[in-house]
């Protein structure tokens, strides 16, 4: 239907059903009973309404105006409409099914019943890659972080400063390049959001038209999202979980360990305990088998009971108090192929890699030199008394550790390393341990302190400040007037790491990470090495 120019812009909230959803019923969340009836034969043919009578509810707010007024305060109770709109679209051979949101419609669809990258590849296809106005992205770490990047102006993907990586793109605001499709759009995962001049009658020809963006090679800018997806189909991740279950079982804990969940506020004075938040309940451990023989009960470990009966509590050591506490399951870090595929599981949700991205960090790790140092084995200690140890083992060490010299302005401090040799090794330590938002905080820090000590000066007199007479000569270097990075070296020293292949059995995105540091690293001239204690 012709529409004219000034006629309204409607916002279109439209999903894609799987292609074996024949019956709109099929579609409809578990659980839910709504009414339906049909649409007009003659304006949209083979239509289907699915509604909720929205129910009158107080608004939350009005119990704390209450003790303020009299009786004459109104009740202000509040009407939430729920509809679901399903009909189909395409040419005839090729009829698919969509649904389109309206109201609170959304908590009635199933989200089984979706193709998971409907909504954010048509809209990648689709945009004006120079309007981007937001982006919504979550970075892949053993801890997720959910992210959303909103312009005072329109751009590209590159002003966004997204780590192709590690960050999975989920959603995104922008123009549309194609005015008579629609005006602008938004998508997040499996919903598309179109700002666009349709009457119902129309909704057919627009669904078709996104069929086809759909269906379209991803722009060369947005190929790196498919190196990560998001598993959301139910019966994939019943059957991961059923694989994760039967590796426990069988003791196949290659791949599968635990991480300690990420902390909120200050980490100063926090131990994190399993099963109970006492003082004197079993310390966390990363390794499995151990928290399996900690476990009190002794009835058979499964994935449902890591995810509702069993937890993980961070206490403060000073109080006793607990802190956060989170279900064993989102501490499970794991790895393994299934079905020919490699897949991830990290806070709580399950990821599928691409071969070729899992190929291409695989080799970087190779390729990372891990020399031999005469190094103390790490016994679990925290790592200040390991850097302290490890000084007094490898005698051209000196402790660097906690010397974090002012930098940069407001009180900021910058740790140089943790350890510092005569030959020009800045060795930065951390315990594997810990999670993966740990190693990366590694990685980040020795870049960090790289780039000051090559660029600046000022800071380079500071950390010499901080280095014991012992390694006088270091001190002269960092004191001239020039630094040669070639004649440096950077190295990462991770506790309870694989000791002859240190780089290669790290959780898989603290790989991504490593090889991001290395890399940069490399730019600036370094020499670059990993070793595992």
């Amino acid at each position: 239907m012709a529409r004219k120019s000034e006629d309204r812009l409607e916002q279109i909230n439209i999903h894609l059903l799987k292609s074996e959803i024949t019956d709109f019923k099929n579609a409809i969340a578990y659980g839910k009973s709504p009414k339906h009836i049909s649409a007009s034969a003659d304006v949209l043919p083979n239509a289907v309404l699915y509604f909720e009578d929205p129910p009158k509810k107080p608004s939350s707010w009005r119990s704390f105006l209450a003790p303020g007024f009299s009786t004459a305060l109104p009740q202000f109770d509040a009407k939430h409409a729920s509809a679901l709109l399903f009909f189909q679209a395409g040419n005839s051979n090729t009829k698919r099914s969509f649904a389109v949101t309206l109201g609170y419609g959304r908590a009635l669809l199933s989200e089984s019943a979706l193709e998971p990258d409907f909504g954010l590849r048509t809209a990648l296809n689709l945009c004006n890659p120079d309007t981007l106005r937001a982006v919504n992205y979550r970075t892949i770490e053993e801890r997720t972080r959910i992210t959303r990047t909103q312009l005072s102006d329109a751009g590209s993907v590159d002003a966004f400063r997204i780590n192709m990586d590690t960050d999975l793109l989920r959603g995104l605001e922008a123009e549309s390049n194609n005015k008579d499709v629609c005006e602008r759009l938004g998508a997040r995962w499996s919903n598309l959001i179109v700002a666009a001049r349709v009457e119902i009658g129309d909704l057919p020809t627009l669904a078709t038209k996104l069929l086809g963006y759909r269906k379209k090679k991803l722009p060369t800018q947005y190929a790196w999202i498919d190196n990560v997806r998001r598993v959301t189909d139910p019966s994939c991740i019943q059957s991961l979980d059923a694989e994760l279950e039967h590796r426990v079982k069988t003791k196949q804990f290659d791949g599968i360990r635990l991480a300690i969940p990420e902390i909120t506020g200050s980490t100063v004075g926090i131990d994190a305990k399993l099963f109970e938040p006492t003082t004197e309940a079993e310390d966390f451990t990363s390794d499995f088998n151990e928290y399996l023989n900690k476990r009190k009960k002794q009835v058979e470990w499964s994935v449902q009971s890591a995810k509702m009966n069993q937890r993980v509590y961070l206490i403060d050591t000073g109080s006793g108090a607990e802190r956060e506490h989170t279900p064993v399951y989102r501490c499970i870090v794991a790895e393994f192929d299934h079905d020919g595929n490699r897949y991830l599981l990290i806070d709580g949700e399950w990821f599928l890699l691409n071969p070729n991205f899992v190929n291409l960090i695989n080799k970087a790790m190779t390729q990372i030199p891990h020399p031999a140092h005469s190094l103390p084995a790490w016994t679990g200690e925290k790592e200040g008394d390991w850097n302290k140890h490890a000084c007094v083992a490898w005698k051209d060490a000196a402790l660097l550790d906690k010397s974090n010299p002012l930098h940069g302005g407001g009180g900021s401090k910058i740790e140089p390393a943790d350890i510092v040799t005569k030959a020009g090794l800045f060795g930065h330590v951390k315990r594997r341990d810990k999670s993966s938002s740990g190693l990366s905080h590694l990685f980040a820090q020795g870049v960090v302190s790289a780039r000051l000590i090559k660029q600046d000066a000022d800071f380079r007199k500071k950390v010499a400040k901080c280095i014991p007479s012992s390694h006088k000569g270091l001190c002269q270097k960092l004191n001239g007037t020039s630094f040669d990075a070639r004649k440096w070296t950077v190295s990462y020293i991770i506790l309870g790491a694989d000791t002859a292949k240190p780089a290669e059995t790290l959780p898989f995105f603290s790989k991504v990470n490593l090889r991001g540091a290395i890399q940069q690293l490399k730019d600036m001239e370094y020499n670059v090495g990993i070793i595992g204690v």
